[in-house]
């Protein structure tokens, strides 16, 4: 039986998710020390970003964004990024600007409960304690668990891993990992204790849930076979009791209830960038030849309005929307070569937009108009 979890989720504009993270650890648990992975160490230094009129953003040294971790990422009260000299946070309520942490090569944070993780050139995951800066070493991939360490999120005191070759998730608080399926897994999602995910290990394209109470697995899209001309599920993301989620045939980007019940809310693919509780809506990023925006989708039924075009965007870098901002990358060009194909040179140019508030939004003959 098809199964989608009846959960309201409350999220705000970041990758990382913030509901069921981990547990804190005493202080005495964590593993001090003078000098971190990549030569980074510890100082109190204030930063010289500083809000303008349009409110607070970063000028990134550099820039990536996978799922969930990103460069830059926020909760309620502040806002944190990595840069070329260490981690920064941001304080939304004193305007101040602290550095938490020096170093260089890091990337990929997610901030959970009183703890930003990040992870050091790729290899290691850490995490600091906001308040005092306690670092501690979270996780080491090693040759039986191999996963792409800097795309995770941190559930109630677990570390799920996203494109692995098995379902599996790191306890903080043991210290050991938990193998639940073998399966290659694309990407996943955590709601309460249960783990949705695309499975790849037989190339079906299925949408699972697993369930970690009793160790069942139930699909929810898909027939769990490799039929590549049929229901080939690309991505999906779960939010205020329905899951959006994106189809190869027929093409399409499509909303779910939880009574398993779907329609389609536009054509072509997405790639979901985040989603907010603000007009109860998902921002989602579409892109193709002829069209690269961030859009905004309200509840079921109403129109996706363009916040605003970005045909300068490198897909390969991903999206972040932080404090009103979206973050991204537009250092590529593309040049025709004499076969009359494309070819894309890359570089790192990191941009920040300020998004058109939603609820600015005019319906107008059936579609949102700003002003």
């Amino acid at each position: 039986m098809k199964k989608l979890i009846a959960l309201t989720l409350t999220m705000i504009f970041a990758i990382a998710p913030l509901w069921g993270c981990g547990q804190k650890v005493n202080d005495s648990d964590v593993d001090q020390t003078e000098e971190l992975q990549g030569g980074a160490t510890q100082n109190e230094v204030t930063k010289s970003n500083a809000p303008s009129s349009d409110g607070f953003h970063v000028d990134l040294d550099y820039f990536r964004a996978d799922r969930y971790a990103a460069t830059i990422t926020e909760d309620a009260d502040h806002v944190f990024w990595a840069d070329n000299d260490g981690l920064h946070k941001y304080s939304k309520d004193t305007k101040n600007t602290v550095l938490l942490l020096e170093g260089k090569g890091i990337n990929s944070l997610v901030v959970c409960e009183n703890f930003l993780y990040y992870v050091v050139d790729d290899e290691i995951l850490y995490r600091i304690d906001v308040d005092s800066k306690a670092v501690e070493t979270v996780f080491k991939q090693d040759d039986k668990y191999m996963c792409q360490i800097y795309d995770y999120t941190v559930a109630d005191g677990k570390v799920f891993f996203l494109n692995t070759h098995s379902l599996f998730y790191y306890d903080i608080a043991t210290k050991s990992v938990k193998e639940l399926k073998d399966t290659t897994v694309e990407t996943l999602q955590v709601v309460g204790d249960d783990i949705y995910f695309i499975d790849h290990a037989e190339r079906t394209d299925t949408i699972y849930v697993y369930s970690m109470t009793d160790g069942t697995c139930e699909i929810v899209l898909g027939n769990g076979e490799h039929t590549p001309m049929e229901e080939a599920y690309i991505d999906f993301r779960i939010v205020n009791n329905r899951m959006y989620y994106t189809q190869s045939t027929p093409s399409g980007t499509y909303v779910m209830n939880s009574a398993g019940e779907s329609k389609i809310i536009g054509d072509g693919c997405a790639v979901f960038v985040c989603e907010s509780n603000v007009a109860g809506g998902t921002y989602f990023m579409a892109y193709g030849r002829d069209e690269s925006s961030l859009k905004f989708r309200g509840q079921d039924g109403v129109p996706v309005p363009i916040c605003f075009d970005m045909m300068e965007l490198n897909v390969n870098f991903g999206v972040a929307i932080v404090n009103g901002y979206v973050y991204y990358n537009s250092g590529f060009d593309r040049v025709l070569n004499e076969t009359g194909h494309y070819i894309y040179n890359y570089y790192s140019n990191p941009m920040a937009k300020k998004i058109v508030d939603p609820s600015k939004y005019n319906l107008r003959d059936g579609y949102y108009t700003i002003g």
